[in-house]
């Protein structure tokens, strides 16, 4: 059977195809709760929260005709890590007494920016309102900075993860002219962001 058609038995929700796949994905899972230098969660733990990511990537994961089992087994890591961190996160909140503590994915900005991003760019050891001043220069910067076809490709690559061969795939824009964009582009931004007194965030 080929790949393509797998992918298309776990779209419908074939219980053989994702009872055959779940034992990957659990694998993939559980290392990144356990061995990711963020995380490393007792087995208990890791469990507990792979079960959540397992019923997250069935429902959220993004099939198209273009995407794969190596894709599939990403998105779960990339799952696991949001919501180990976010389990993390919340112990940290109840030991400080507040008991409360704002997802990972809630988004910051108009533009999407989500606090993992921040952490992915090694910004989130900062002050809270240090990062709240990048956060927004950079939105600012986006917005004012690029035009509006450069700054799709910016946020697919930078701010959502895409690779260039993705962003190909799901737009149609030839290759040579994607690395060239986001060169540009990420030059445009990184020059607004100095003119207002920050360092590269990427």
């Amino acid at each position: 059977m080929s790949e393509e058609s797998f992918m298309d038995r776990l779209e419908a929700r074939g219980n053989a195809a994702w009872r055959e796949v779940f034992p990957v994905l659990r694998k993939e899972a559980m290392f990144a709760l356990q061995h990711h230098h963020r995380l490393r969660l007792a087995e208990g733990e890791a469990e507990d929260i792979c079960q959540e990511v397992l019923v997250e990537v069935v429902g959220k994961f993004p099939y198209s005709t273009n995407k794969t089992m190596d894709d599939l087994r990403f998105f779960s890591r990339r799952v696991a890590l949001r919501r180990g961190i976010d389990h993390v996160r919340a112990k940290f909140a109840q030991k400080r007494g507040s008991g409360e503590v704002t997802s990972l994915d809630a988004e910051l900005s108009a533009d999407g920016l989500t606090r993992l991003d921040l952490i992915a760019s090694g910004l989130n050891a900062l002050g809270h309102l240090r990062l709240r001043e990048i956060l927004q220069a950079l939105s600012d910067c986006v917005q004012s900075s690029i035009k509006s076809k450069e700054r799709n490709l910016f946020q697919e690559f930078f701010m959502m993860g895409l690779t260039q061969n993705e962003i190909n795939l799901k737009t149609g824009t030839p290759m040579g002219s994607i690395g060239v964009t986001l060169g540009r582009t990420r030059k445009k931004v990184l020059e607004c962001i100095k003119g207002k007194g920050f360092s590269d965030p990427y």
